[in-house]
């Protein structure tokens, strides 16, 4: 009879610990943090399914995506490749001259940025972005977990990479549709055709304001001369486009194309330069003498010895027109 109630005290005691264990589960797994990692799970889930959709939006009016692999390993780029054909584009790698691509307009063209960053041998975290000519920008984020794949073959790896930007954004690219065509951002410069023109007609000639048509600028010579009026606003001067580039859909004549602002040497000048892409560039310096403005690009190189220099290239002449030629 001992040994019997020995037995059932220990069963007793068994069944207890395991009934504390199995409550402390419940009340770990029911706790406020335990709420709130799984309401975070969700909620990511739910960010990136909101951004998937609106992704596939914007995507019908594009065709080719160029890969920026920028900083990138072999193996993500490799992945990222196969990835952008698998989705339906025309992958390329960003360079220096992947903006003379000449298409319709170019905003048939979304840039691709993977970035893979890995927590251990087997887990990561990847993120994928997708900008659109318009300024618009789509990040997905999301776990990964690459396994065994890590120490095989770059083939395999970049396989299995690939499979996991799969299962990150899985989407087909819709077929190309022009009447979807995305457009670039526009900067209205508040000026009027007919308000400009009598403007510009009250300025001296010795005066830096005016009208300017290109003689050396931008890379592309099969385009017309670019041509851009210089006005006078607050402690600088706006630039404001007129007419010259091809991707014509992209910009409207009085446009806002960039801004003279004044430094402590007379008639040189800090300049924010918009080019045809509405990209903003800020590394460029202005001189204005007898009617021509040079604007110049510097580009700090660093040698292999670590020392810096900068280098100075011409980007751009543009000569003073009569405002009473047929310069409009």
């Amino acid at each position: 009879m001992v040994k019997h109630t020995t037995r059932l005290n220990s069963s007793l005691q068994r069944l207890s610990i395991l009934i504390n264990i199995i409550c402390v589960l419940v009340i770990c797994l029911s706790s406020p943090a335990a709420a709130q990692r799984k309401k975070k799970r969700k909620d990511e889930v739910d960010s990136n399914q909101i951004k998937i959709s609106k992704l596939l939006n914007l995507t019908a009016g594009t065709r080719l995506a160029i890969l920026d692999c920028k900083g990138a390993e072999e193996v993500v780029c490799e992945a990222a490749h196969t990835y952008l054909k698998w989705i339906g584009y025309d992958g390329a790698v960003l360079n220096a001259t992947s903006k003379k691509l000449e298409y319709h307009t170019v905003c048939e063209i979304v840039r691709f940025k993977p970035i893979v960053i890995m927590q251990s041998k087997y887990e990561g975290e990847a993120t994928l972005s997708f900008r659109f000519c318009n300024g618009t920008e789509i990040v997905i984020r999301k776990k990964i977990k690459l396994g065994s794949a890590y120490n095989r073959p770059l083939f395999i790896m970049s396989q299995t990479l690939s499979e996991q930007f799969w299962k990150i954004c899985p989407i087909y690219i819709p077929a190309f549709n022009k009447s979807f065509l995305l457009k670039l951002s526009t900067r209205e410069s508040g000026w009027k055709e007919d308000s400009l023109m009598a403007y510009l007609k009250t300025i001296p000639k010795a005066s830096i304001e005016g009208i300017y048509e290109e003689v050396v600028g931008e890379l592309n010579k099969k385009e017309p001369n670019l041509k851009f009026a210089v006005v006078k606003k607050g402690n600088g001067y706006d630039l404001i486009y007129l007419q010259g580039y091809s991707n014509f859909k992209d910009w409207a004549p009085l446009e806002h194309k960039g801004r003279l602002e004044l430094t402590g040497s007379d008639l040189t000048y800090k300049v924010i330069w918009i080019d045809k892409y509405k990209d903003e560039n800020r590394n460029i310096l202005g001189n204005w003498e007898n009617g021509v403005l040079k604007l110049s690009l510097a580009n700090t190189v660093t040698t292999v010895t670590g020392e810096t220099s900068t280098n100075i290239t011409v980007a751009g002449i543009f000569l003073k027109l009569l405002i009473n030629d047929d310069s409009k």
